[in-house]
């Protein structure tokens, strides 16, 4: 990525090595990392920052898809898609983005504000028409949340939404 608007001529750490992130809104912990398609997220950890009972199990139960709603959120890849050679200074485009909350993919741009920073945007037909979430390096993920049975072996090429 880019830091302060400079293109950097080889992808920088923040592309190519696997980073967490913690949404302060929903207080998820992402995982970012390489994949085939160039960077991919997926939820790791849950921050709770809504009171939930104890053994509370967040699951997909807004997915368009009903098979999906009763599977866990903790280990769903979030985004994928963003091509590196798509790289355009401090932004990834061409992204997309898996809002549990809504149950729905959107096309995305994941801007990187400064090291520590990423701005994730989600959006319908143009960015113009979409919702940003702000992210922040974490430097220790916190306790993972357990994987759903299967992810383990799919993720490079499976458990997507």
């Amino acid at each position: 990525m880019a830091i302060g608007g400079l293109a950097f001529a080889d992808p920088p750490p923040e592309y190519t090595d696997t980073s967490y992130w913690l949404n302060t809104e929903q207080g998820w912990v992402v995982e970012n990392r390489p994949c085939s398609t160039g960077i991919c997220s997926y939820l790791v950890g849950f921050r709770m920052v809504h009171p939930h009972p104890p053994g509370y199990i967040p699951r997909d139960d807004q997915n368009e898809d009903s098979m999906l709603r009763s599977r866990p959120l903790c280990g769903i890849q979030l985004t994928g898609g963003f091509d590196l050679k798509k790289r355009r200074n401090n932004k990834l485009e061409g992204g997309w983005v898996y809002d549990p909350e809504t149950g729905r993919t959107y096309s995305a741009v994941l801007t990187l504000v400064n090291p520590n920073t990423v701005k994730l945007r989600g959006y319908v037909g143009i960015p113009l028409f979409g919702r940003t979430v702000t992210m922040h390096r974490e430097s220790d993920p916190g306790p993972s949340c357990a994987m759903p049975m299967g992810c383990q072996m799919a993720q490079a090429t499976g458990c997507r939404n």
